[in-house]
């Protein structure tokens, strides 16, 4: 999914003394003469598009042979995170692959760029393509319940122990949370 064109290449050296050394050089990027690509074409999500931690992200794409869908491909989708998930074609022959992430609550946040990538063996030998897409990722609103105390009046002197949930839209408990209370 790498656009062809030039690249500026950059190599860092530093050794165990703490000497350091750059070296910057443009390179190029082609497609090899004759050799095919199929074309990637997302269906969803929408380029540009938001979306919050916690929604489910729906990742459809058909593959393309020129104009022809392409069938029993090898399929992943590849998330900013590293993680590889496999792709099903929806129904046979159609050329339409998709699988579903669940946005984590602990996934950056942020603009995410995902590539999905098809592969397939045929008698013209292996063909692939990929096309990649952004989309934005946004944090969500935690809920907070407060369980103590359940008074809302108090005497001067007196002291008070506040007890709180606090849990993320979908009501699983909210981690690695930092409460600041003020009176």
């Amino acid at each position: 999914s790498d656009p062809v064109g030039k690249w500026n290449l950059e190599l860092k050296a530093v050794d165990a003394d703490g000497n350091e050394g750059i070296l910057n050089k443009e390179i190029e990027l082609v497609t090899p003469p004759g050799i095919l690509f199929y074309n990637v074409v997302f269906l969803n999500p929408v380029s540009d598009s938001t979306y919050f931690r916690g929604e489910n992200l729906q990742v459809s794409v058909k593959l393309l042979d020129i104009e022809q869908p392409v069938a029993d491909a090898s399929v992943f989708l590849k998330l900013p995170t590293g993680e590889r998930i496999q792709m099903s074609e929806v129904s046979p022959g159609v050329g339409i692959y998709q699988n579903n992430y669940r946005l984590k609550y602990s996934d950056l946040t942020g603009n995410w760029t995902i590539v999905v990538e098809g592969t397939k063996n045929t008698e013209k030998g292996f063909i692939g393509g990929a096309r990649s897409i952004s989309f934005e990722v946004r944090p969500v609103d935690l809920k907070i319940e407060l369980l103590e105390p359940d008074a809302t009046r108090f005497s001067i002197g007196t002291s008070a122990k506040i007890k709180v949930r606090v849990t993320y839209p979908d009501g699983t408990p909210a981690t690695g949370i930092a409460v600041n209370s003020t009176p």
